[in-house]
């Protein structure tokens, strides 16, 4: 049935837009986002997407995403399938260390602040 509607709705663009209109206004209530620009597309079914995403125009979050809190997406990102966007403990304080072994903090993960993540524009994950 779907693919049958997916097909009819190709032949008319008006009626395709005025779907995928409603039915992101549908994700967005569902998952209670209210940070992100009408054009961006969040294809379900989805994991884990926290409620304080802020993304961009014209950008795409993939199926079965997991997105943690304070993460803001800049205009066209596209983010694929089964992507895991995750952290918050990595110490990042020296540039000269590569990430891999520049260690985590000896915080527990539940008391460590969770800190913002940037994905800037125009970026493919």
């Amino acid at each position: 049935m779907l693919s049958v509607l997916s097909k009819w709705l190709k032949k008319k663009p008006i009626l395709r837009q005025q779907f995928r209109n409603i039915r992101m206004l549908y994700v967005r209530r569902k998952l209670g986002i209210k940070n992100i620009h009408p054009t961006f597309n969040i294809l379900s079914p989805f994991l884990s997407i926290s409620s304080d995403l802020r993304a961009g125009a014209y950008g795409s979050l993939g199926y079965n995403a997991n997105i943690c809190p304070n993460v803001t997406l800049g205009n066209y990102a596209l983010i694929g399938p089964d992507v895991k966007i995750l952290g918050g403990d990595h110490v990042y304080d020296n540039p000269g260390v590569p990430i891999i072994f520049s260690g985590r903090t000896t915080v527990p993960v539940q008391q460590c602040p969770v800190r913002k993540l940037q994905i800037n524009t125009d970026i493919t994950i």
